[in-house]
């Protein structure tokens, strides 16, 4: 997988106009990037923003196919795949289920008691 320095790159590269992005350097004790608008752009800024600093390898996109969210993974081993427990974490982990339950069941035959 391509680093995510060379992907912003790229989609840079093919858009006709660079973004602009508002962002201001902070010099400290640890040097970072902040966001200092709202909207659209402060969003953008906000993932340029945490791309370059150290939650940029807890930025994920949700195990989900069908699910266009990111989200920061705040969990302390890195293991979150969902956007959502309570929405598609539920219902991964109910699909599995019943595709584990319906592989278990045993065909049932006629119930007669002849002799």
């Amino acid at each position: 997988m391509p680093a995510r320095t060379e992907l912003v790159r790229e989609a840079g590269a093919r858009s006709p106009e660079s973004p602009v992005l508002p962002l201001r350097v902070t010099i400290g004790a640890r040097p970072g990037l902040v966001p200092v608008a709202g909207g659209v752009t402060g969003a953008l800024a906000c993932i340029a923003a945490a791309m370059t600093g150290d939650s940029g390898d807890r930025l994920k996109v949700c195990a989900v196919e069908t699910c266009p969210w990111a989200f920061i993974d705040g969990s302390r081993n890195r293991s979150r795949s969902w956007c959502s427990m309570r929405v598609c974490g539920n219902r991964t982990r109910t699909r599995a289920y019943r595709a584990r339950k319906q592989g278990s069941r045993h065909p049932q035959g006629a119930n007669t008691d002849t002799v």
